[in-house]
């Protein structure tokens, strides 16, 4: 299994080919923080995804493949087929290393 690979196809002229930052959410390893960029499927099947938690924008976290792909979305655990999965295009999410952030409170 590619760690990261980009999206390729035969077209040339492929708006997803282009943007080499984009990778099906089937060539991710588990443990792997994503965001979805882009529902590369039907406008039934994107519709559907969406109602379930798969967005646009979205953050989640790929917990395992097997035959399909287990996702975890918030608090929510979800299953999807590999067929679907690949039609779902993510962007890794930059892990944050950085020590909590202080908020400072004005008081009046």
């Amino acid at each position: 299994m590619k760690a990261f690979a980009p999206p390729t196809c035969a077209d040339r002229d492929c708006e997803i080919c282009e943007d080499q930052s984009l990778c099906p959410l089937t060539e991710i390893q588990a443990g792997t923080k994503v965001r979805i960029r882009r529902l590369n499927v039907s406008d039934e099947l994107s519709q559907r995804l969406r109602e379930i938690g798969f967005f646009e924008e979205q953050v989640l976290q790929l917990l395992a493949q097997r035959g399909g792909v287990i996702c975890q979305i918030d608090n929510c655990r979800m299953g999807i087929g590999a067929k679907l999965a690949e039609g779902i295009l993510v962007e890794r999410v930059a892990s944050s290393t950085s020590s909590p952030v202080k908020i400072q409170l004005n008081r009046q």
